[in-house]
């Protein structure tokens, strides 16, 4: 009779066994739901730093070039309506045409110029952050040849013809551009930070 063997008997055999196989399924277990939760803080953190990461473009787009341009360009258009005093004309062509100006006109104008200055050096030298390709392409090489053609009519370089320079008097929709990507970026820092 002592060969034959309980339930109990085995359970007692096996029981190292069977603590052994619960312990691996429990680690086992246990282990795959840290590895579910550890890949789940590793996209949250790589969101959080892509989100950084485009916080910070969207920062260096804003401070580098589109505020500075838009905060420059209020007082360039401020110096011009000064400039202009209510009269109707294109300043670039009455240049070309030889007008020439008073004491205080002349004054304003080399400030507008520059302020022209000061623009072309934010393009050029942060042209890589101008994201908008419309923008980038067809509406600053008009400002910048605007530019460049007011400055080089103001020191005398170029005159007469001014049929010929009329379609590179100022381009009156950058400001509203500028404006609009100002808002639209403000608008995408706002969603990527959780402000609205």
């Amino acid at each position: 009779m002592e060969n034959i063997k309980t339930l109990f008997d085995y359970l007692v055999a096996f029981s190292p066994t069977i603590l052994a196989i619960f312990a691996i399924i429990f680690a086992y277990l246990s282990n795959r739901q840290l590895i579910k939760e550890n890949r789940k803080l590793q996209k949250e953190e790589y969101k959080n730093k892509i989100k950084y990461y485009d916080r910070s473009e969207i920062y260096r787009k804003l401070n580098d070039v589109y505020a500075p341009l838009q905060l420059l360009r209020r007082i360039s258009a401020e110096l011009h309506a000064i400039f202009k005093n209510g009269r109707d004309f294109k300043t670039l062509s009455e240049l070309v045409d030889g007008k020439k100006f008073g004491k205080n006109d002349e004054a304003l104008l080399i400030e507008i110029i520059r302020i022209g200055d000061k623009c072309k050096k934010i393009i050029i030298d942060n042209s890589g952050l101008i994201d908008d390709q419309e923008f980038r392409d067809k509406h600053l090489p008009k400002l910048l040849t605007h530019y460049l053609l007011i400055k080089n009519v103001h020191k005398g370089k170029l005159v007469g013809e001014s049929e010929r320079f009329k379609n590179f008097t100022f381009p009156n929709e950058i400001d509203e551009i500028i404006d609009k990507r100002v808002n639209d970026l403000n608008d995408e820092l706002k969603k990527l930070t959780g402000v609205v």
